[in-house]
């Protein structure tokens, strides 16, 4: 008679058990279904005695489970209330920066699965969960904290790009290596204000961004509004703070990751010993770049919906409605509105093809009683949309697509 899975791995557990060999390992479980955190402690029960499954729906719960008992690894979702991954991932990195943590992720932007990867997650999983491949992921976790004893902590630039992507309004404070701290305050996913020390606005922005191995936390907001000092979009900021960085270890062969701060703000830097003093630059990841590229598009969106102040959603999709970049004045769901473009523009194909005879819609601008939609085809395959209030006119929003259209050419390459 064939075995099923859980009876082979049951049947491990059990030899390993009889010969002395296996020590408990704490996983902890983080998600707001119930349905999904039952199945999986079912399905673990096969693993008694080797992986002690602990589960939580939401951040909050997830904490004070992690403050009580020592854990392993955490494989957590990103979409859930009072605390969402996001904020878990910073507690995680400022608290137990050690834990190796997997993300289960149902259907995120590419941009924000760049920036998730890049901030030093051990894997990431699809929903919907497959429970052999989370088997697996959960054994390569925890071999790999067996191995390496710790993880390096979040990058800054990666965090503040997930904060502005999710139009996050936060306070993060960021600690390095040598317990010296600053804050960054995000309104909207807007980077409005920044301090280290005696620094100030982007001067303390760009410092922090240079710090490596650092701890993040989230703290409470104030009371009050805090007032703007930084009107740069982030790309910006980031590019320079990275071409800092660069020139400093050329120039100097400075090892960012010991580095020291006055409080001034100014490093106090450490030369590195050793054959290779000074670092060769590398050429970004098709991850890294494509973040980027997301990045600009994001400021060039949210620069043109401040002018225009009509706009509600400005999104770039494929043409299978896949998510690339968009800024959301409104709070609407990007995501969906990208998959609604791209089935707005496919539903007009085929009667167009009888009228016409083409093959190919290049922009529609459609009505409704209260709005205005407009998609065009910017490239192959890529489709540029905007929904405006029902006060525009079909000539103004021609003319925001041909400017939004004429910013992005750069990009588009």
């Amino acid at each position: 008679m064939c075995k099923t899975f859980f009876q082979i791995c049951r049947d491990r557990v059990s030899a390993a058990l009889a010969q002395g060999k296996i020590m408990l390992n704490n996983v902890l479980i983080v998600d707001d279904e119930s349905s999904l955190l039952f199945s999986i402690e079912t399905g673990f029960a096969a693993f008694q005695g080797d992986i002690k499954i602990f589960t939580a729906k939401n951040g909050k719960a997830a904490v004070q489970i992690l403050e009580s008992i020592a854990m392993d690894l955490v494989v957590t979702d990103i979409r859930m209330p009072q605390m969402d991954g996001f904020e878990l991932l910073a507690y995680l990195s400022s608290r137990f920066p050690e834990i190796p943590v997997v993300v289960m992720s149902a259907c995120e932007p590419p941009d924000i699965v760049a920036q998730i990867e890049a901030m030093g997650v051990l894997r990431i999983l699809e929903k919907p969960i497959h429970f052999k491949e989370l088997v697996h992921t959960v054994q390569e976790g925890l071999a790999y904290a067996a191995q390496q004893g710790s993880l390096s902590g979040i990058s800054v630039d990666s965090f503040l790009q997930l904060i502005e992507m999710e139009e996050k309004t936060c306070l993060l404070e960021v600690r390095d290596q040598k317990r010296q701290k600053g804050l960054f305050y995000f309104y909207k996913g807007q980077l409005y204000d920044a301090s280290f020390g005696d620094l100030k606005g982007q001067d303390a922005a760009v410092e922090m961004i240079t710090w490596e191995n650092v701890r993040l936390n989230f703290k409470n907001l104030p009371g009050k509004r805090i007032k703007q000092r930084i009107t740069t979009g982030l790309m910006s900021i980031l590019m320079e703070a990275s071409k800092n960085k660069d020139e400093a270890r050329e120039e100097y062969g400075i090892d960012f990751a010991s580095m020291t701060h006055r409080r001034d703000g100014s490093p106090e830097i450490i030369f590195r010993r050793g054959d290779n003093l000074i670092e060769k630059r590398t050429k970004p990841s098709g991850a890294e770049e494509t973040g980027r590229k997301s990045g600009k598009m994001a400021d060039l969106f949210r620069e043109t919906a401040d002018r225009a102040r009509d706009i509600m959603i400005i999104c770039l999709a494929d043409m299978d409605g896949k998510f690339i970049a968009g800024h959301s004045p409104t709070g609407m769901e990007m995501s969906l509105f990208a998959a609604r473009m791209a089935d707005i523009m496919d539903m007009l194909v085929e009667p167009m093809e009888e009228v016409s005879r083409c093959d190919k819609v290049r922009e529609a601008i459609v009505r409704t009683d209260r709005r205005w939609v407009a998609c065009r085809c910017l490239a192959k395959d890529v489709y540029l949309g905007i929904m405006v209030g029902e006060d525009c006119t079909p000539g103004r929003i021609q003319r925001l697509l041909d400017e939004i259209a004429s910013a992005m050419a750069g990009l588009m390459n």
